[in-house]
């Protein structure tokens, strides 16, 4: 994995900044032209993020830098230009440094002032007799910690509240009833479930030489993203890697250990672990945050959201309920019923805060699961 160091100079003009990047990659088995793409991709990752901007697909980028250039910008930030400083090869890793032109955008959406808290579970292994060479069955789990990581580095408008100590397979898991009882238990605004779909080894030999020959593992992993307060599915997704696999079949693997996850298997698979942060992260950037109401006691109601998700002292709020009703066909319908009441922030803790009338009203027909929004 990349380590970088950012540095910020207005080269070109007030409005517009070369943000300069360093990263370096571990060279695998020789495959320098992989190190190189690693390093390259974290280079400007960190380049992006640092200047503000948001990352949806870092995986392909042009201007020379990397082969079938693409990539998308959204969010607070465009990229004029990115342009390759330096590349070095040393015995076991390769560094690059590059430059990018990025100017900042200033339409950042108010909602993403607060951060969405996302609780997940264990990753479960579809086929898992696939995990037999090597021992793998607690990858998933594993991988959950790893991605709560990721979230933790890279995620700037949502972060993973709690995992559920438990595999939870994706299609039995995400009915409704399950959803929403998973966002009661962890105080949080969406579900996300996770499955690891494909971990098989790939007989395929890359090398007709035996003695040169290189194996590969699959890995595909599919998640989907439901809204905690209605049950609903937001979104979805499949990525899929083959990286080289350079352990011996036959030899058990400790997958939390630096070893496992240094390999180029594991560098692959936490980049794949990022992107999926950058996808989900960046797609409810713009959806208001809900808190829900705990307890309601002395004309004061407590939250379950905080300073950890961006909360302060006198932030103004809007109360509202949640009305389940059924159309014609059958089918659920909802409706945000807005409350006449104003709100405001009189206390903030980690994870929850004491909110209070602003106009020293008596508050009433309200109860907890009831929820709040800020102005």
């Amino acid at each position: 994995m990349a380590t970088v160091l950012i540095t910020v100079s207005p080269l070109r003009s007030a409005y517009a900044m070369w943000f300069e990047a360093s990263g370096k990659a571990t060279i695998h088995d020789g495959n320098k032209d992989l190190a190189r793409e690693m390093a390259t991709q974290d280079a400007i990752k960190q380049a992006l993020l640092f200047s503000g901007a948001s990352v949806t697909s870092v995986q392909q980028m042009a201007n020379g830098l990397l082969k079938d250039d693409r990539f998308e910008i959204t969010a607070n930030g465009e990229v004029n230009n990115i342009e390759l400083i330096d590349e070095t090869y040393h015995d076991n890793y390769v560094s690059v440094r590059i430059r990018a032109d990025i100017f900042p955008k200033n339409n950042q959406c108010k909602a993403a002032d607060y951060q969405k808290n996302i609780v997940t579970t264990w990753f479960p292994i579809k086929h898992k007799d696939q995990a037999t060479p090597n021992n793998l069955y607690d990858l998933g789990k594993a991988m959950s910690d790893q991605f709560r990581h990721q979230f933790a580095q890279y995620g700037r408008n949502s972060h993973i509240n709690r995992i559920h100590p438990g595999y939870l397979e994706v299609e039995r898991a995400s009915t409704t009833a399950n959803v929403i009882q998973l966002a009661r238990e962890y105080n949080s605004q969406y579900v996300l479930f996770a499955e690891i779909e494909d971990i098989s080894l790939d007989d395929k030999e890359t090398n007709s030489w035996s003695w040169l020959a290189t194996q590969k593992r699959n890995l595909a992993i599919r998640f989907q993203l439901m809204d905690g307060t209605t049950g609903a599915y937001v979104t979805g997704n499949q990525y899929q890697i083959q990286p080289v696999w350079e352990f011996d079949k036959f030899k058990k693997l400790d997958v939390d250990s630096q070893t496992f996850w240094k390999s180029a298997f594991g560098e692959q698979t936490r980049k794949l672990l990022q992107n999926m942060v950058f996808e989900i992260d960046d797609l409810i950037a713009c959806q208001p945050a809900y808190a829900r109401v705990l307890q309601v006691q002395r004309n004061q109601l407590l939250i379950n959201m905080g300073q950890n998700q961006g909360v302060e002292k006198d932030d103004k709020l809007t109360l509202f309920q949640l009305q389940q009703y059924y159309s014609g066909m059958g089918r659920p319908q909802y409706r945000y019923s807005l409350s006449p009441y104003k709100l405001r922030v009189a206390e903030v803790y980690s994870d929850s805060a004491l909110v209070i009338p602003m106009d020293d009203e008596i508050l009433s027909n309200i109860q907890p699961n009831d929820f709040v929004t800020r102005q």
